[in-house]
């Protein structure tokens, strides 16, 4: 991103990018927790959260270029990075770091909630100095995108999807790194080209899991014949969630917004969860939802029991994947689904 803006990093789908994007050029600095973490190991930072330990390995490498980095509270590891943060901004030999934000947003459905969220954006919005009419064209800018991200979105299902997992999500993620206009031309060319491509065939499933920057798990499980049609993860479908109503007060529609997206582990109930996941797998033709349950996240795992009981009762098989390397898993998967599919033709 060279818009020569300024540049604010950002983590987790609570950060309210438009914010960022009214006095600045946001970019997302999660990262890939297989990645290796040379500027966090001296400090001993994520233990057994490979995941914390990469993002934290981010934010230190771009230091120097970031004018803030704005951390939103859930998942919790994102309150712990910025825990970690603002003590070793205390410690001797302390990295020179950006200014940090933590905003704190609840998803419960409650009037202190309310409050809570609305005080929390307003405070990030004054601190930033992002003005209401700033604010008003950054929302505009986002829902435009937000609006190519859902046609690109639906080109890997239906009766010819025209892209396969690891093509969808290059195209929504590079939303996180690039400006309005730049992707706005990115997603336009892609769309203009989309007729044209040959049809993707192969198993549909969904992703469940943390989900990562790295495709190489999508990769791999297209070589095995299964392309990933929608994703339950903080990158691709879900990440891209509602729009900001651009009708009401800047500061009020983010708090909204942000307190409604679609619903991620740990911050809704089993019954949301099971819910939004059943229906992306009814509405996108899934044979299966893969799951990906590392143990440094074990909050997806509290939704696995209703989950699979509501997929598995309309027909679609749920898969376990193994903290393998991702052909491994992939196998694994392609495997499990032969089986379930010669199960059910069995039964008929």
């Amino acid at each position: 991103m060279s818009s020569g803006k300024p540049l604010i990093g950002w983590i987790g789908l609570d950060a309210p990018v438009e914010v960022l994007a009214a006095i600045g050029a946001p970019v997302r600095l999660d990262a890939d927790p297989a990645s290796p973490s040379p500027e966090a190991v001296p400090f001993g930072e994520g233990g057994g959260n490979p995941a914390m330990r990469a993002t934290a390995n981010k934010v230190l490498e771009a230091a120097g270029v970031l004018q803030r980095v704005v951390i939103g509270s859930m998942p919790v590891t994102g309150v712990w990075l910025y825990n970690f943060f603002l003590t070793l901004e205390n410690g001797q030999r302390a990295p020179d770091l950006p200014p940090l934000d933590l905003v704190n947003i609840s998803h419960e459905d409650r009037p202190s909630s309310d409050r809570l969220n609305r005080d929390s954006i307003g405070g990030l919005a004054r601190r930033l100095e992002a003005a209401p009419d700033a604010l008003r064209e950054a929302i505009r800018e986002r829902n435009a995108v937000r609006s190519f991200q859902r046609r690109i979105d639906v080109l890997r299902f239906g009766e010819q999807p025209r892209l396969t997992g690891t093509e969808a999500r290059r195209l929504l993620d590079a939303a996180d790194r690039m400006d309005h206009g730049a992707y706005v031309g990115l997603a336009q060319e892609a769309l203009g080209r989309a007729p044209a491509f040959p049809a993707a065939d192969m198993a549909p499933v969904l992703y469940s899991g943390p989900g990562s920057p790295s495709l190489d798990l999508y990769a791999a499980l297209e070589a095995q014949g299964l392309t990933v049609v929608g994703d339950d993860a903080d990158f691709g479908s879900r990440a891209i969630g509602p729009d900001v109503d651009e009708s009401i007060e800047p500061v009020e529609a983010l708090a909204r917004r942000y307190a409604r997206r679609d619903p991620a582990p740990a911050g809704w109930t089993t019954r949301q969860r099971v819910d939004w996941l059943t229906g992306m797998a009814r509405a996108r033709g899934a044979q299966a939802v893969v799951f990906d349950l590392p143990p440094w996240s074990h909050p997806p795992a509290w939704d696995l029991p209703a989950q699979r009981r509501a997929l598995e009762a309309m027909g679609v098989a749920c898969i376990v994947l193994p903290q393998a390397g991702p052909e491994e898993a992939a196998a694994e998967a392609a495997g499990t689904l032969r089986t379930h599919r010669a199960g059910r033709r069995a039964h008929v």
